[in-house]
């Protein structure tokens, strides 16, 4: 398929040029001052850190709860398998698992200090800036 559109002319390269094109890009994104700038232009842009936008960092630590949540307390969910309360945090796309419980308030409890410890750091970074 890739042969034929090289034939017909709607495709340039067969990926070669998208292989040189990364190597550009990586040593482009090794140099100090641009890698500064982008610092830069991210927080003031979009307010991310590390690919996470803050926003979304302020959400999962705010009552405000998704439509589908039925424990009332984000990162806190019931396996219906395991017979047990569950407890999770997402912080830069890693995925933390905290634990099962056997009683809701004591996964309440491991997501509420993994908010304090992993969350709250990053927040008050940002927010005295």
């Amino acid at each position: 398929m890739a042969s034929t559109k090289l034939i017909q002319g709607t495709t340039k390269s067969c990926g070669c040029q998208l292989k040189k094109a990364r190597e550009k890009w990586k040593n482009i994104y090794k140099d100090e001052k641009i890698q500064e700038k982008i610092k830069k232009t991210f927080r003031k842009n979009d307010g991310r850190e590390k690919n996470t936008k803050l926003s979304i960092l302020e959400l999962a630590t705010s009552d405000k709860l998704k439509a589908n949540n039925s424990s009332g307390v984000t990162g806190v969910s019931y396996s219906k398998r395991d017979k047990r309360w569950r407890s999770y945090i997402t912080v830069k796309h890693i995925r933390y698992e905290l634990g099962y419980f056997k009683d809701k308030e004591s996964a309440i409890q491991a997501r509420k200090k993994a908010e304090k410890e992993l969350v709250e750091p990053i927040l008050k970074k940002y927010k005295n800036k």
